[in-house]
């Protein structure tokens, strides 16, 4: 699914992002990456790289949130997308076609 006005975004260290959100309609919070996330949100986007997207950043994915990073250990990187769904987070490269793994997910 595509951003839709009135949603609510985090941009992480994402002045460009934050404002490209702001300009189609989403409700923007800015925090940098080493601050401490709070709150619930449909989008949330990190304009740098990270080695590991952390768990309060996945945490804070509202059910049908989507979260886009950049993850990167030593000279590589990959864009990453989470879905959070009503039992877990599933997470994958964006070049591929298909989700590679789940995380937190719980049965039932």
């Amino acid at each position: 699914r595509l951003m839709e006005a009135g949603e609510k975004a985090l941009a992480i260290s994402a002045p460009y992002v934050a404002a490209v959100l702001e300009h189609i309609g989403l409700a923007v919070t800015q925090a940098d990456a080493l601050d401490s996330v709070t709150g619930s949100y449909d989008v949330i986007v990190c304009e740098g790289a990270v080695e590991e997207t952390p768990q309060a950043w996945l945490d804070a994915l509202a059910v049908g949130g989507r979260l886009a990073v950049i993850e990167r250990r030593d000279a590589a990187g990959a864009a990453k997308l989470y879905i959070r769904s009503a039992c877990c987070v599933e997470g994958n490269r964006v070049t591929s076609s298909r989700f590679g793994h789940t995380i937190n997910c719980k049965s039932g």
